[in-house]
């Protein structure tokens, strides 16, 4: 476990890498429904500093919440003892469009941790959704947060695997999840079917 003291932070920036856009749906008070909006997928940096601080930042901000909590643990771990957790990567979306430069920690609405294996694998060790987006949340501006992460890291992985809690499972077979296992910590695999991939014949 990590222990260290980070200054308060009032405006930090990311200095985030751009991957894609990703669709989720934002509701219109005019329309008075969910529509489709488009949104930014990024990679976070574990080795920037910054980067560091204006995660403790989002702790802060949305509160002691369980993934984000193992989430933050690994992203401090990765900046002080990359060697511990060299293969792990993590990704965010957000609602800002551009200078991904200066990316503020509000326009953060879900945050993920994976650990890439071999032939455009992954295990997708956590997710969280800022929490006044989740789908228990009567009155939010903006839903399909995770399901765009989730979509997005599709574009980029061939396989997805994870163990999802029992309270998730309905998430992830809905977002195309297929269980493997069966108790109350399930194993779930999402696969690609490739043309061009022996596993698949088309």
């Amino acid at each position: 476990m990590i222990i260290m003291k980070i200054s308060p932070t009032t405006n930090l920036n990311f200095k985030a890498k751009f991957i894609s856009t990703a669709q989720i749906k934002k509701f219109d008070k005019e329309a008075k429904q969910f529509l489709p909006h488009r949104i930014s997928f990024v990679e976070l940096e574990p080795e920037n500093s910054v980067d560091v601080a204006a995660v403790d930042d989002i702790f802060n901000s949305w509160g002691k919440v369980d993934m984000l909590s193992k989430i933050k643990t690994s992203f401090e771990t990765m900046h002080f003892y990359p060697e511990e957790l060299s293969n792990s990567k993590f990704y965010g979306v957000t609602v800002q469009a551009s200078d991904f430069n200066e990316l503020n920690p509000e326009s953060i609405m879900g945050i993920a941790e994976i650990s890439p294996m071999p032939h455009k694998e992954i295990y997708l060790d956590f997710l969280q959704v800022k929490p006044d987006l989740k789908a228990d949340v009567l009155e939010r501006q903006y839903k399909n947060i995770g399901t765009a992460i989730l979509n997005s890291l599709k574009e980029i992985f061939d396989t997805i695997r994870l163990y999802s809690l029992k309270n998730s499972v309905e998430f992830y077979e809905i977002n195309g999840f297929i269980p493997m296992t069966k108790g109350n910590f399930l194993e779930h695999v999402w696969e690609k079917v490739l043309r061009d991939d022996s596993r698949h014949i088309l």
